[in-house]
């Protein structure tokens, strides 16, 4: 739908005392789009003499008078005069004089399907294709914004008829629903089917499926890591750092059949991480990004946990408890086949720092200690070997949602204390590495 309008007697001039008004009108569920493409009115300030008024129901959006090309008048005019009400008015007047001869002004209309550029914010509502004549319009692109705040969540349900033309299985036209996020890539995160109360891994107890979807198995080199979308894992970087990485989502026992390989198509190691030779003392920085080669499907057994929402709100606070697994070295002295967890709580760090090694060999005055960590555990109960680079995760208090607040990175021995790297100092990197490097 289109149509043309211009001022009397166009493009020989127009005549003295006009006063005329256009009414445009397009049917329900369509914008007006207004193009001048001549403007040639006797200039005056305010345009108190001739001029041309454009304006919706309840807006005037220009008063134009003076000569503009149509350069200017497609980068300064054209892009104010839309309306998306459907109705568009348009009034010329001129005076009793015109000592110079104005040829007046041009234009074309169009109507536009009326459903790009909404933004609904609140918190339920109904969002629905254009109707004309009971169908959506021909060579409709429609875009609609969905936003809510921090600590909700978005849940799209589809009522009523769903027809959207297809051919054969080929979507001719289509609905395509998009996620646009910062930090966090997926609606969903941090579920976990573990409701009972946590019994006292070292000095732990057999996971079952379900418990801990996030948890990812190193096998090669033996450590853990944490899915945090369907193509990235979070992990150590003293894990991460192993030439040779094979890994696996979805595994309870290391010799079982379930779950999924994950290969790896690229490691990122944060950049402030410093490689030391054995033994290490410096594991500032220890936290490694690992985009895989394919997105691996989510479900019950296999799901990410959730990003710290930001630094400040997640501030860990001594005696928080969190949730630790592995398939480390046990009480037993041994590795552990079964996928093992416990219940530790942080610490004040002085905790770790007097922790005493079993070998001469280590020297514990030059351990590294920084801001980039905390420390967590108790008598008995803590991460080991083996455990390395998997999530210190904490419910939330109001959803029950777990999110990743530490890395499992180090510690002088098993079984009492060890230190994990601080996640939320890490939020801003994680978001560049995965936008800077997403498909």
């Amino acid at each position: 739908m289109f149509g043309y309008v211009a001022s009397p007697n166009f493009p020989q001039g127009y005549p003295e005392n006009v006063d005329q008004s256009w009414e445009l009108r397009v049917p329900s569920g369509f914008a007006i789009h207004l193009t001048l493409v001549h403007l040639d009115i006797e200039m005056s300030e305010g345009c108190s003499f001739d001029a041309l008024n454009v304006s919706t129901d309840d807006e005037l959006l220009a008063t134009l008078c003076g000569e503009k090309d149509y350069e200017a008048l497609r980068v300064e005019v054209n892009p104010k005069l839309q309306s998306q009400f459907g109705s568009l008015t348009l009034s010329f007047r001129s005076d009793y004089s015109n000592p110079k001869r104005h040829i007046g002004f041009s234009a074309y209309y169009t109507a536009v399907v009326n459903c790009s550029g909404q933004i609904f914010t609140s918190l339920s509502g109904i969002v629905s294709s254009p109707i004309l004549h009971g169908h959506y319009p021909e060579n409709s692109a429609c875009v609609y914004q969905l936003e809510v705040d921090d600590g909700f969540q978005l849940i799209i349900g589809f009522t009523g008829v769903f027809d959207i033309e297809g051919e054969d299985g080929n979507c001719i036209d289509q609905l395509r629903v998009q996620y646009h996020c910062t930090i966090f890539p997926f609606l969903f995160c941090g579920k976990s089917n573990l409701m009972s109360s946590v019994q006292r891994i070292f000095g732990g107890k057999k996971a079952n499926e379900g418990n801990f979807p996030w948890q990812v198995f190193f096998m090669e080199p033996r450590g853990g890591g944490s899915l945090i979308s369907d193509q990235w894992v979070l992990t150590a970087a003293h894990v991460a750092e192993a030439e040779t990485l094979k890994m696996y989502a979805g595994r309870m026992n290391i010799n079982g059949p379930e779950g999924v390989e994950l290969h790896a198509a690229e490691k990122i190691i944060h950049p402030n991480y410093q490689i030391h030779s054995k033994p290490q003392y410096n594991y500032d920085n220890d936290i490694a990004l690992i985009k895989l080669e394919e997105k691996v499907k989510l479900g019950p057994q296999i799901s990410p946990i959730c990003l710290p929402k930001n630094k400040q709100s997640d501030e860990l606070q001594n005696g928080e408890i969190g949730l630790i697994a592995g398939w480390g070295v046990t009480e037993e002295r041994k590795l552990a086949e079964d996928l093992m967890y416990a219940e530790i709580p942080v610490v004040n760090m002085d905790f770790c720092k007097s922790v005493k090694p079993k070998s001469s060999k280590i020297k514990p005055e030059n351990f590294i200690f920084t801001e980039n960590m905390f420390c967590a555990g108790m008598s008995g109960t803590d991460s080991c070997q083996g455990d390395s680079g998997g999530a210190f995760a904490v419910p939330d208090m109001n959803t029950d949602d777990y999110h990743i607040k530490g890395i499992i990175s180090w510690g002088i021995g098993c079984g009492s204390y060890g230190v994990y790297t601080k996640v939320a100092n890490y939020l801003g990197w994680i978001e560049d590495t995965m936008l800077q490097n997403q498909d």
